[in-house]
């Protein structure tokens, strides 16, 4: 009889768990589900931002919502102009456009016009454009600099793995519309449960291995467009680790 009222309170302790964490998982889907429809209401209303700028033209104001390519970014920049210095509107602000798709703005260090140094002959040429490899590669380097640093500063096992989860978050769409997207981001999400025993650079140097080498060597602002790219409206996750960031 005591081995079975022992048998039961075990059944009863596993019951419990099991419950407390589908509650959990419940209010986790709440939270997204209420941020989510948060960011509609009240409705995007951009036109007021310019009657605000005209009402008060010595106050700077920078768009901001409902701004989803490049292309909106130009043209507010051109309707900016050369001297904004005085107010209005004098910028644009991108959030969740640009996580999601970061290759479609690679090209928006052309509206400072930064050029490399003249030749001889007072010619200027811009930067050439990395490809989508060297990004990667230049930021597995800065991963193992980063990792080095931390671990120098005498930071725990537990802080070097939450360091090496928000470093592989970063490049996650760094493939998006492109070939070897989806394998990409399915190894990540899979070799980040590993953060223990596998530093940032191993995990994504060994996604990278899932791309193929047309896609790794193809200019940054060489993009599909977001609109042309599958969009999966199933369960909306609320981690920076997801094909869209809702």
């Amino acid at each position: 009889p005591g081995q079975e009222k022992n048998s039961n309170v075990d059944g009863d302790e596993k019951r419990i768990k099991i419950d407390h964490k589908r509650e959990q998982e419940r209010a986790r889907k709440r939270s997204r589900e209420a941020t989510m429809k948060n960011r509609s209401v009240p409705p995007l209303r951009p036109g007021v931002v310019d009657q605000l700028a005209a009402e008060f033209p010595h106050i700077e104001f920078v768009k901001n919502g409902g701004i989803q390519t490049f292309s909106d970014v130009c043209d507010i920049a051109q309707s900016v102009g050369s001297d904004c210095s005085s107010g209005g509107v004098v910028g644009s602000m991108v959030g969740r456009a640009a996580i999601n798709h970061p290759c479609a703005f690679a090209a928006a260090d052309k509206l400072w016009e930064e050029k490399e140094e003249g030749d001889s002959d007072g010619n200027s040429h811009r930067h050439r454009r990395p490809t989508r490899g060297e990004v990667l590669q230049d930021y597995i380097d800065y991963c193992n600099r980063e990792e080095e640093r931390v671990r120098a500063l005498g930071a725990s096992q537990q802080s070097i793995k939450v360091l090496r989860s928000r470093l592989v978050a970063v490049p996650f769409h760094l493939f998006m519309g492109e070939d070897g997207n989806d394998a990409f981001q399915r190894r990540m999400r899979k070799l980040t449960t590993k953060t223990v025993s596998l530093s940032a650079s191993s995990i994504l140097a060994g996604s990278a291995l899932f791309v193929p080498a047309e896609t790794l060597n193809k200019c940054v602002d060489d993009f599909v467009p977001l609109e042309d790219i599958p969009i999966f409206d199933g369960f909306r996750r609320s981690s920076a680790m997801q094909r869209m960031i809702f």
